[in-house]
C-alpha cells in the first residue's frame, strides 16, 4: 500500500508536549516510546485510490479509499466543498485595553500554537502575527484582495472603541469583503473599551446585547439565556455531523462564557459546527455564519487556561484550515479503527455535481488518545477534482 508520508512532529513540538505533561503533573509520556519520532516511525494515513461513477442526471457517484498503516488508532476523513486554507492569522493584544475571556499570555500561545499545528497538518504554515489596537484598525480599513486568506483572532472579550462603538463599525465590512473573524469569549460585540480604561467603566458605555445586532445583523446569543440557564453543552451533549467528523471537542474545559441559539443562527443561515445542549432553549458552542465574502466563526470558550488556548487552536484549524469548508455544503464522513499493527483502509462515498472540487481530510487519532493536547494526531489533505 503506497501512503503519503506526513511531516514528522517537530522536536519543538514534542518537547513542549514532555514539559506539559509534567508541569499538569500527570507523568511523562512519550509517543509510544519514540522521543522523537523519525518520518519512517510515525503513522501514515493515505488516500489509496478515487473512483468516479456518472449517474446520467449532471452528478457523479464519488467513492474514496482511505488506507491507514499506523500503530494503532481511529482514521476519519471528511469530504467537503473547497475552502481557501488561510495565509495569514492575525491576534488582536493590546495590554492598554481591558479584557475579560483572555490571559495576559494568550496571543504569544496562539502565535506559537497554529504555525506548529499547520506544520503538523502538512497545510501551508500561515503566518501568525500579534496585533495592537492601532494596527488592527489599519487592518479593518483595508479590504481584503483574496476572499478567505485572513483570519482575525478577537478573543479579549473586549473590542477597542477605535474599530468598534455605537457609531462605528470596521468589523463588519471588513467580513463581508472576504475576511473571517475567528471570536472566543463574550457575546459579540458585547463591551467596548477605549486605552486604559477599567473593564466596569467600558460595560458602562458599551452597546452591551446590542453589540452583536451591529456586528452580525441578529442575536446569536440569547440576551436572556447567554448561558441556555445552566443547559450547558457537555462531553455527553448531542454533537452536529461536523463536530462528529472533525472530532471538535465541546470545548468544555471549563464552563463557556456565552452560548449562541440554535434557532437564531439556523434562521441567519449560519452552520451549527459544534455540540447541541437539547432542551426547549436549544443552544451551541461552535458556530460559523457566512457574511458577504468572509464568515464569523463564533466560540463559546474563553482564553484564560493554555488548554483553553490549545481547544481554541485545535478548532480554528479544524475549521478553517482543511480545505474542507465550514458551512452547509459539508458532504459526508467515515470513520474506521486501524489495527495496533498494519494496515486498514476503508471507503467514504459520496454524490457530486459533475465538474465541481472537493477536499478530502483524513486525520488518525493514535490509540495513545490520553497524549496531552492532541500533539500526536496525524493528518493529511487531498484535492478531489470530480470530473
Amino acid at each position: 500500500m503506497k501512503l503519503v508520508r506526513p511531516a514528522p512532529l517537530p522536536v519543538v513540538v514534542a518537547t513542549l508536549l514532555a514539559i506539559l505533561v509534567l508541569v499538569d503533573g500527570l507523568g511523562f509520556l512519550s509517543f509510544r516510546g519514540i522521543t522523537n519520532p523519525t518520518v519512517e516511525e510515525v503513522p501514515q494515513i493515505g488516500l489509496e485510490s478515487v473512483n468516479y461513477t456518472p449517474n446520467g442526471n449532471g452528478t457523479v457517484s464519488v467513492a474514496a479509499q482511505i488506507g491507514a498503516d499506523s500503530l494503532g488508532g481511529t482514521v476519519s476523513a471528511v469530504v467537503g466543498a473547497d475552502e481557501t486554507i488561510p495565509a495569514s492569522v492575525l491576534i488582536y493584544y493590546d495590554p492598554v485595553y481591558p479584557m475579560v475571556s483572555a490571559s495576559v499570555g494568550f496571543a504569544s500561545s496562539l502565535q506559537f500554537l497554529i504555525p506548529q499545528s499547520a506544520v503538523q497538518r502538512g497545510v501551508p504554515v500561515p503566518t501568525a502575527t500579534v496585533i495592537s489596537a492601532t494596527l488592527l484598525e489599519n487592518v479593518l480599513k483595508d479590504p481584503i484582495r483574496k476572499p478567505g486568506s485572513t483570519v482575525l483572532v478577537l478573543g479579549t472579550g473586549v473590542l477597542p472603541a477605535l474599530v468598534f462603538n455605537n457609531t462605528t463599525n470596521l468589523i463588519t465590512p471588513w467580513i463581508e469583503s472576504g475576511g473571517i473573524v475567528a471570536w472566543a469569549g463574550l457575546a459579540p460585540g458585547w463591551v467596548e473599551a477605549g486605552p486604559n480604561q477599567t473593564l466596569s467603566q467600558a460595560v458602562s458605555s458599551s452597546l452591551q446585547w446590542e453589540g452583536q445586532l451591529q456586528l452580525l445583523g441578529y442575536p446569536l446569543v440569547n440576551p436572556a439565556s447567554p448561558a441556555a440557564n445552566g443547559q450547558q453543552p457537555n462531553e455527553s451533549s448531542p454533537a452536529s455531523a461536523f463536530a462528529e467528523a472533525m472530532d471538535i471537542p465541546s470545548l468544555l474545559s471549563s464552563s463557556p462564557i456565552s452560548t449562541a441559539n440554535v434557532t437564531s443562527v439556523q434562521s441567519a443561515g449560519g452552520s451549527v459546527l459544534g455540540h447541541y445542549t437539547g432542551g426547549t432553549s436549544n443552544q451551541t458552542d461552535l458556530v460559523f455564519q457566512p457574511m458577504g465574502e468572509g464568515g464569523f466563526l463564533y466560540l463559546s470558550a474563553g482564553l484564560q487556561s493554555f488548554l483553553q488556548q490549545t481547544e481554541f487552536t485545535w478548532v480554528l484549524m479544524q475549521t478553517l484550515f482543511t480545505g474542507v469548508a465550514p458551512t452547509q455544503k459539508f458532504i459526508a464522513s467515515a470513520s474506521f479503527v486501524s489495527p495496533s499493527l498494519g494496515e486498514a483502509s476503508a471507503d467514504l462515498v459520496f454524490t457530486s455535481p459533475v465538474a465541481a472540487n472537493y477536499t478530502l481530510f483524513a486525520f488518525l487519532e493514535p490509540t495513545i488518545s490520553a497524549i496531552l493536547y492532541r500533539l500526536a494526531f496525524v493528518f493529511a489533505t487531498f484535492p478531489l477534482n470530480v470530473e
